[in-house]
């Protein structure tokens, strides 16, 4: 072999070991984007990924990987994630002639009160969550803040605004009417079903058959029998529905002797 063919052989032997490990380092790039998801996604706790038997289990699948640190997981990897979720949401915007934006209020387990925000394209996208700290959830804080959140997005693409039928919204949607002519804003329908139901529930017929079921249901509170949710109108269609597909079961255990028995005492 010539000295110039020595060389050039050298030369293509450097470039594949770059190329080696450019593919390494792809790949442990790809695989730590694709374990952060899963913990997003799950909500597990961060610090999992320094168990020392989540890493005998990642080493066993391809010893030659090491895992991310927690710190990763909660700054670097997280930040290229939301980058990426944000991304892909405008894209999703941008790609659909028209939306609909939806929010909600409610206490989260802190107790802090929180408003959040959806939008479909038909597919669902949560767009935000909003902590509103001390501000009341007056007509004219969610009008504002709804204000934000349109010009966000783009006022050109949303068709519509859809929240709960709260007395609060409504002053909203006043006020937002003025400044959006072109969007409509409506109450949510299921909600309006929701409070329809609840209002038949307290006629006395209805509670004449309602109340003994719940009575029933919660002596075998134990028991795998649904009972009903103050806020979910089918919940109460659930309840009757346990109840009777238990009917037998139920005529049997109050026939039984011991039963009796324990009744009277």
């Amino acid at each position: 072999m010539t000295h110039k063919e020595q060389e050039s052989f050298d030369i293509n032997d450097d470039n594949t070991d770059d190329n080696t490990e450019d593919n390494v380092s792809n790949e442990k790039e790809e695989i730590d984007t694709a374990i952060a998801r899963v913990f997003y996604a799950s909500g597990i706790p961060l610090a999992t990924i320094e168990n020392p038997f989540v890493i005998q289990a990642l080493h066993k699948i391809n010893p030659e990987y090491h895992p991310s640190s927690r710190k990763s997981l909660l700054t670097t990897l997280l930040e290229k994630e939301y980058k990426q979720v944000s991304a892909d949401m405008k894209k999703q915007i941008k790609n659909s002639n028209y939306i609909c934006l939806t929010s909600n209020g409610w206490t989260n387990i802190h107790q802090q009160p929180i408003i959040n925000f959806m939008i479909t394209t038909p597919q669902p996208i949560f767009w935000k969550a909003l902590e509103s700290k001390e501000n009341s959830h007056t007509g004219e804080y969610i009008a504002e803040q709804f204000d934000i959140v349109i010009k966000e997005i783009s006022i050109s693409k949303i068709a519509a605004v859809i929240t709960d039928n709260a007395s609060n919204m409504k002053k909203a949607y006043s006020i937002l009417q003025k400044d959006y002519p072109n969007i409509i804003f409506l109450g949510c329908f299921a909600h309006n079903i929701n409070l329809l139901i609840k209002s038949v529930i307290e006629l006395a017929l209805i509670k004449e058959t309602i109340t003994p079921v719940q009575e029933i249901i919660k002596f075998f509170k134990r028991h795998h029998i649904e009972n009903a949710l103050i806020t979910r109108w089918s919940s109460h269609y659930i309840c009757l529905q346990s109840f009777l597909a238990s009917k037998k079961a139920l005529q049997n255990v109050v026939f039984e002797e011991c039963f009796m028995i324990d009744l009277q005492s």
